[in-house]
């Protein structure tokens, strides 16, 4: 079956967030600035690749995949599992941020 897009590749990114009560400030500047330029790349690869799809959302979890977060994470109103169900039936689960 062929789609109207196919799958360059599956990112399944969380953004890496900074906990206010962290007291290192490197740490928490290195964070935010890692998540700058993850989103920055995505969208570069998004606008050369129009197959790419990606999930992002905010939060320190990496990876929801085996956590009970995977049937909770939403971003606007849109659950990562839902997501992910689009994907598996094969529709165009779009772009996530």
């Amino acid at each position: 079956m062929t789609r109207p897009w196919k799958w360059i590749a599956l990112s399944l990114m969380v953004l890496s967030g900074c906990n206010p009560q962290e007291e290192n400030m490197t740490a928490r500047h290195d964070a935010i600035d890692w998540s700058a330029k993850m989103v920055s790349n995505v969208e570069q690869i998004s606008a050369a690749s129009p197959n790419f799809r990606a999930y992002l959302a905010p939060g320190t979890e990496h990876c929801v995949i085996n956590r009970p977060s995977f049937y909770t994470q939403a971003v606007s109103g849109r659950k990562f599992s839902d997501w992910v169900t689009s994907l598996l039936t094969g529709a165009d689960p779009g772009q996530v941020r």
